[in-house]
C-alpha cells in the first residue's frame, strides 16, 4: 500500500521557527503612555476554557462543552523598575485599580514567518513584588501574573509555518 502524500511532509523547516528573544512587548496604559517592557524574560497569555461534561445516551464517556474562558498571564521579569510598584501603591492609598494593554509582537527577521502581534486588552494583575533582595542571586527577577480581559491577534504569521495537508 502507497503511502498518502501527506504524510510525507510532516517536517518543519529550520527557517519556519521563531527565535525566543525575538519579540517586543509593550503595555499601553488608559492615560496614553506606553512602555517598552525590555524588562520581561518571558511571557505567556493564554485562554483557558471550563469545561461542562454532558451525560449522552448511548456514549458512556459522554461529551465535553465548552464554557466560559479564562485569560491569564504568567511570565518573568528583571526586578529593575519600580512601574507596578507604583501602581500597587496607588491602589493602597486610593483603591484605584489599573487595567491597561500589552502588546507582544513576535518579529524573527532570520525567520521566513513573518510577524505576529497580539493585544490584550483589560490587564489587571493579580499580585506585585513590594520589596526583594537575595544575596545568592546574581540578577534579580519577579513573577508577574496577570488577568486579561479580551484579546485580538492583530498581525498574524504568515502560512509559512504550517502546510495544507
Amino acid at each position: 500500500m502507497a503511502i498518502p502524500s501527506f504524510l510525507n511532509n510532516d517536517v518543519i523547516n529550520v527557517e519556519n521557527l521563531v527565535g525566543g528573544t525575538e519579540a517586543r512587548c509593550f503595555a499601553v496604559f488608559p492615560d496614553g503612555r506606553r512602555f517598552n517592557m525590555g524588562n520581561f524574560i518571558n511571557l505567556e497569555a493564554k485562554q483557558d476554557f471550563k469545561k461542562s461534561k454532558a451525560p449522552i445516551l448511548g456514549n458512556p464517556g459522554g461529551g465535553n462543552r465548552k464554557g466560559a474562558p479564562t485569560n491569564k498571564i504568567t511570565g518573568k521579569v528583571h526586578y529593575n523598575n519600580s512601574l507596578f510598584r507604583r501602581f500597587a501603591q496607588e491602589y493602597q492609598r486610593m483603591r484605584k485599580d489599573l487595567y491597561f494593554d500589552m502588546v507582544i509582537v513576535n518579529s524573527d527577521p532570520t525567520s521566513t514567518v513573518g510577524e505576529q502581534r497580539v493585544i490584550l486588552h483589560g490587564v489587571n494583575m493579580d499580585s506585585t513584588v513590594i520589596a526583594k533582595f537575595d544575596a545568592e542571586s546574581e540578577f534579580l527577577t519577579e513573577d508577574f501574573s496577570a488577568t486579561f480581559e479580551s484579546w485580538e491577534l492583530d498581525t498574524e504569521f504568515n502560512n509559512t509555518g504550517v502546510r495544507e495537508a
